[in-house]
């Protein structure tokens, strides 16, 4: 081959070597978090990137072709320690070493310059490290990877390399060094994408799984929330000795019923403890509370749970019954008349005056009238009893 073709290709060899040796490490290590093992394969083409500036910078250009024949040699040789050891240590240190060593006996002894012999031995070991390379590849990760594929380049170039004298097959070398290259980069590329895009869903899947515990805290937090609120409203709304609801509450609760269902009978039933004074003077204000607690357990007890119990003031309580009308009123206060007057301890009983929505009444002021003043007309016949205006 004519000397100026042969300082042509040697020239484009330098170029795809320098271009892709600085591209595919610098690419591996701008992700920081790509895999160990292929940042080391990455890392060895820093051997190609030394060997090929040593040639750039050689003025003799049989000590840069001799430089050239050992770059993919030594690549091998290191892909080949990354698959059998996987040593972090080992790859680096011999990536470092190994071209600077054959570097400075390039420049300094004068037998390593002889291109034709260093060629053709250059060549046949290529050929083997490819050969190696190849199958220890696929017996550890299989045929189908693209770093597999990339040494076919590689290895046809290998071959090409044992007939210098071709003009055609010395032309090809450069070209194929070029696809195997290519190949690599893509490699490289696909793998730290790879990579990237499974430990970015794991990191999503974190994410959500994070969110959701996040949401499940929040949710846990406002439902904390809301039954504390409950509680309290419930206790702004119950009466602290009775523990049924306060006056201004079952006043609302009345007033909320007859604005809701206008059209719906109702009754209200306003009852007191007969002689609470007197209990009060005789036994003391202990047993006076006492009583009272237990007259309105016996009413939370007795009525229905639509009905609404309320302590009105004092020893007065009033219990509303939705959906009800005096003749079923007057039934049920009888009978919670007898309730109380048999089974409480201290003994009392108490006098009920009974108002009905709307004959008594269309507005709260007005039942409240009508039923407090049948509660006295049950005090004027002479205590526990039951009356209402249709009684009298």
């Amino acid at each position: 081959m004519p000397l100026q073709a042969q300082d042509t290709l040697g020239s484009i060899n330098i170029i795809i070597s320098l271009c892709f040796s600085f591209l595919i490490p610098l690419l591996s290590f701008w992700f920081k978090k790509a895999d160990e093992r292929l940042r080391l394969f990455a890392f060895a083409f820093y051997s190609v990137f030394i060997l090929n500036v040593a040639a750039a910078l050689s003025f003799d250009p049989k000590t840069s072709q001799a430089l050239q024949q050992y770059t993919d040699t030594l690549l091998l040789l290191l892909f080949i320690a990354v698959l059998a050891t996987g040593s972090r240590l080992l790859v680096r240190a011999l990536t470092i070493l190994a071209p600077g060593v054959l570097a400075v006996l390039a420049f300094t002894d004068p037998s390593f310059i002889k291109y034709e012999y260093h060629q053709n031995i250059s060549a046949a070991i290529l050929t083997l490290l490819s050969l190696t390379v190849m199958y220890i590849y696929k017996s550890k990760k299989g045929a189908d990877s693209l770093l597999f594929w990339s040494i076919l380049p590689m290895l046809a170039s290998a071959l090409a390399g044992l007939y210098p004298g071709s003009m055609i097959l010395s032309t090809a070398v450069p070209f194929l060094r070029f696809i195997s290259y290519v190949i690599l980069l893509y490699f490289f590329y696909k793998s730290i994408v790879h990579t990237l895009l499974i430990r970015s869903n794991e990191n999503e899947k974190k994410l959500s799984g994070m969110d959701r515990s996040v949401e499940a805290e929040v949710r846990k937090r406002l439902l904390e929330l809301e039954n504390i609120n409950k509680k309290l409203l419930d206790i702004s709304k119950t009466d602290a000795l009775s523990n049924v609801l306060n006056k201004a509450a079952v006043l609302k609760a009345l007033e909320r019923l007859i604005t809701s269902k206008p059209k719906s009978e109702l009754s209200l039933l306003m009852f007191d403890i007969d002689d609470f004074k007197v209990i009060n003077d005789t036994h003391g204000h202990i047993v006076g509370d006492k009583c009272i607690r237990m007259l309105a357990s016996a009413a939370r007890d007795n009525f229905r749970d639509i009905d609404l119990v309320g302590r009105y003031g004092g020893d007065e309580f009033l219990v509303v019954l939705p959906d009800t009308g005096s003749r079923q009123a007057i039934a049920v206060a009888e009978r919670f008349r007898r309730i109380v007057a048999e089974s409480t301890s201290p003994h009392f009983t108490i006098s009920i005056g009974i108002s009905s929505y709307p004959s008594d009444g269309t507005n709260v002021r007005a039942l409240i009238q009508e039923a407090d003043r049948s509660l006295y007309t049950s005090k004027r016949k002479g205590k526990n009893a039951v009356s209402h205006s249709s009684m009298y």
